[in-house]
């Protein structure tokens, strides 16, 4: 990188800060390694470039092989959505952790800042896991969770669209396409009379990251879920999570949570595999965030 741009650590985490003196596109970032920084810091906050929806557009799908969406939410550019998840706090989530199409990296542009409050949250995994006491950590090691939904069928054929190649519209997705995208076992679907579809997706809350030798505590176990049903979250031997459970995750989770602080023209990235994400109520409703989902 030029002399232009300095790296530093932010707040008190493994997440760095690239800041610019001079005002340049976000573009002029885009490096080969990017991804193996952002596995060793969780994410990235890139402040002070030259941003628009276009730059940043172009920034995501440089540095992506495919760029997924969120159906429901409205697209601005080739690939943005806003994020318009009504005004209340949002959980700790992986995005689509509840599914088997979580993509590798979650992309913010933050348009125009809130005047107050309204931060983005980020969560490291890691983090979590060494808090975490050994018989949240046995329990978790031991039993797979289990996300069951309905969803209608506008939506999943929104979504299997522009999964999809073959499919020039939403008529042409079948439900064998979209399964075919599929390589997990854990994965259950039923196609419903009205078309909609029931699943049920079994997945470990529990990541492991072989290169370091290591384990995180990343999933959507206490995510949201606003434009859809919300899921039913149990252990895939069909017990709850009891309560005192979620209580204890609640807690380990706000100790382990970074607020970002934005600014106008900040970009975000983050490693959807290992850290999750949420936000803090929405105090300023003139905010505009943007966010986009990809592959490496």
């Amino acid at each position: 990188m030029s002399n232009d741009i300095s790296i530093t650590q932010y707040k008190n985490t493994r997440g760095i800060l690239i800041e610019t003196s001079k005002k340049q596109p976000i573009t002029n970032v885009i490096e080969s390694s990017m991804f193996s920084r952002l596995s060793d810091c969780g994410f990235i906050l890139y402040r002070g470039f030259d941003t628009n929806i276009d730059l940043f557009s172009d920034f995501v799908q440089s540095g992506s092989s495919r760029v997924t969406i969120d159906p429901m939410r409205e697209f601005y550019g080739n690939t943005a959505q806003k994020v318009d998840a009504g005004l209340d706090a949002v959980g700790m989530h992986v995005e689509h952790g509840n599914n088997p199409f979580q993509p590798d990296i979650c992309w913010f542009y933050c348009e125009k800042a809130a005047s107050s409050g309204s931060q983005t949250t980020v969560c490291d995994g890691y983090d979590v896991w060494e808090k975490m006491p050994n018989n949240l950590k046995n329990l978790f090691d031991t039993k797979e969770i289990m996300y069951c939904r309905y969803i209608e069928g506008d939506k999943w054929k929104k979504m299997a669209k522009n999964l999809v190649p073959s499919a020039n519209s939403e008529e042409e997705v079948t439900l064998d396409a979209f399964l075919s995208l599929v390589d997990n076992n854990g994965f259950r679907v039923e196609l419903q009379e009205d078309e909609s579809v029931y699943y049920e997706y079994s997945t470990s809350a529990v990541r492991s990251n072989k290169n370091v030798n290591k384990k995180s505590f990343a999933n959507s176990i206490l995510g949201p879920s606003y434009n859809y049903q919300a899921p039913i979250i149990k252990f895939s031997d069909g017990m709850p999570i009891e309560e005192d459970v979620h209580d204890a995750l609640e807690s380990i989770f706000e100790e382990s949570t970074v607020e970002i602080d934005w600014q106008s023209g900040d970009v975000l990235v983050i490693d959807n595999i290992h850290i999750m994400h949420g936000r803090r109520a929405i105090e300023d409703v003139d905010r505009k965030l943007f966010n986009a989902m990809s592959f490496r």
